[in-house]
């Protein structure tokens, strides 16, 4: 059973909604001089001891990628080829994304560089990234001074 993502908030769910409504109407989303532009799909999510980045890329080689991190920036690059192409054969339909693409992401918080690891495995390129000591959640108890002095 696969959890459901957290609900979005009225600005997130309006921007997801007008790109729907964009794709559906114009088809792929252009780019410079007509050059299609893609972004595969992303998941982001926190654990207390890590960030965990998750993109979609059916169809890719895992040495395709490439992934750096620049101070609290997780840069993704790389690129898609498309399947090849049968003979004579012509599209009705295309809806299949290829090419180059980056995505970027802001982390929350700190990292340990040395515990950043990524791999690729069934179309997902997943990128654990553990958080610095002093940016793991921790409890600490507050004494309550009795005669009511903060």
């Amino acid at each position: 059973m696969s959890e459901d993502p957290p609900p979005m908030g009225p600005f997130a769910l309006m921007q997801r909604e007008m790109g729907r409504f964009f794709t559906e109407f114009f088809g792929r989303p252009p780019g410079f001089f007509g050059a299609q532009v893609w972004s595969p799909p992303m998941d982001v999510l926190e654990t207390p001891e890590c960030y965990l980045v998750r993109l979609e890329l059916a169809g890719a080689r895992g040495e395709d990628f490439e992934v750096s991190l620049t101070g609290q920036v997780l840069q993704i690059s790389g690129r898609r080829d498309h399947p090849p192409r049968e003979e004579g054969a012509n599209f009705l339909r295309a809806e299949i994304f290829h090419g180059s693409f980056q995505r970027d992401v802001e982390l929350p918080g700190p990292v340990e560089e040395a515990g950043l690891s990524a791999g690729y495995k069934d179309g997902y390129l997943e990128v654990r990234l553990s958080k610095k000591g002093n940016a793991r959640p921790r409890t600490v108890q507050v004494p309550i001074d009795k005669e009511g002095r903060p």
